[in-house]
């Protein structure tokens, strides 16, 4: 009865299509890029030491002239050249109104170098970064879901996770609150032998009110353990107010 109930709210709600971020992308000449930082610079060479000519600003369109390893030459809107550092550029951007002020707000991500997920937004007038844990990760992809969806805009973050639990797919949804983005929940699914584990999120939007699933046993169709967790969003994060197991024989 558990895994049909959370069978049922689960696919009482829809996301837009997910946009993803790879390591490392490659940057076509004439392919359209965007800055992944507040204020990029652009500089006159490709190095950290040459001159500044401009800042950039968060998810500013950029044409991609040329694309070395550690720098891209681009073009700006307003027709300026010069290189901006790779690790501050991304193929794409998410529009999504976080603070539900009916303005749509810029999101990016980027992957650092140790394969941490980075993500920036602008909201109105503050921008805020947020920053995952480091584990070793190849992808981001990105999503969200409206306020009629979770209760509150939410972003979602699904990626893989090669530390914890082996080798799991994490969703992190994360909501907007008191000028910062907050991880107001997660769920993941691990299947490496000789455990399978995974936590299943479903929203109430009306209620403002998350059921958890978790699980976990030798593999998915032998599981041992489930149990269901009740949550309340307060202050953009889901708090538990009550659980419940049950030993699967």
């Amino acid at each position: 009865m558990l895994f049909v109930i959370t069978l049922f709210f689960a696919t009482a709600f829809a996301e837009t299509e997910a946009v993803e971020v790879r390591s490392n992308p490659t940057y076509e000449t004439d392919s359209v890029v965007y800055a992944a930082g507040h204020r990029v610079r652009l500089r006159a060479e490709g190095d950290v030491a040459s001159n500044a000519l401009a800042a950039i600003g968060l998810a500013d369109p950029l044409t991609v002239l040329g694309a070395g390893e550690a720098w891209v030459q681009v073009r700006t809107a307003t027709g300026q050249e010069g290189y901006v550092s790779r690790e501050l550029l991304t193929p794409t951007v998410v529009l999504h109104d976080l603070d539900d002020d009916g303005f749509l707000d810029k999101i990016v991500a980027t992957l650092g170098a140790e394969g941490e997920v980075i993500i920036r937004t602008s909201v109105g007038e503050v921008t805020t970064r947020f920053r995952l844990e480091t584990h070793s990760r190849s992808y981001v992809r990105l999503s969200v879901l409206d306020i009629w969806e979770a209760g509150v805009p939410m972003l979602k973050i699904e990626t893989q996770d090669r530390q914890a639990c082996g080798d799991s797919q994490v969703r992190y949804f994360l909501s907007y609150q008191d000028d910062q983005l907050r991880q107001a929940i997660s769920e993941y699914e691990s299947s490496d032998a000789p455990y399978y584990g995974y936590e299943s999120v479903a929203f109430l939007p009306t209620s403002r009110t998350a059921v958890k699933t978790r699980a976990s046993g030798d593999h998915y169709d032998d599981v041992h353990q489930v149990e269901v967790e009740i949550l309340k969003l307060e202050h953009g994060v889901y708090m538990s107010r009550s659980k419940a197991s049950l030993d699967v024989e």
